[in-house]
């Protein structure tokens, strides 16, 4: 499985409309697509420009899938300019809860 966390910094201006934007993307990333296990959604508790996207798909594809969504197109169009930085950084889960472990442990 792949995790990706991505994390924001929005403009002070933007932190309740990015909010409800990025509730929005998760809502619709979990209902609509069959590869996205889970998306969860974190502010910083001593900034509140700062969140925290925790994002698990079943697969390589599962994530091209959700770039390619309309929502998710449409997402980055209007939260782009309201953000200062955004970074990305891609996982692989290794448990507890993986469905497939890799080759190695496999027994």
């Amino acid at each position: 499985m792949i995790v990706l966390s991505v994390t924001f910094t929005v403009k002070p201006e933007r932190v309740e409309a990015f909010r409800a934007a990025v509730l929005g993307q998760a809502a619709q990333s979990l209902a609509n697509e069959t590869g996205c296990l889970r998306f969860d959604v974190s502010t910083d508790p001593e900034d509140e420009t700062r969140f925290l996207l925790y994002e698990i798909y079943t697969d390589e594809a599962a994530v091209t899938a959700h770039r390619e969504t309309g929502y998710y197109a449409d997402f980055r169009g209007t939260v782009d300019p309201w953000t200062k930085k955004r970074e990305v950084a891609t996982w692989t889960l290794i448990g507890p809860d993986a469905i497939d472990p890799p080759p190695s442990e496999r027994g």
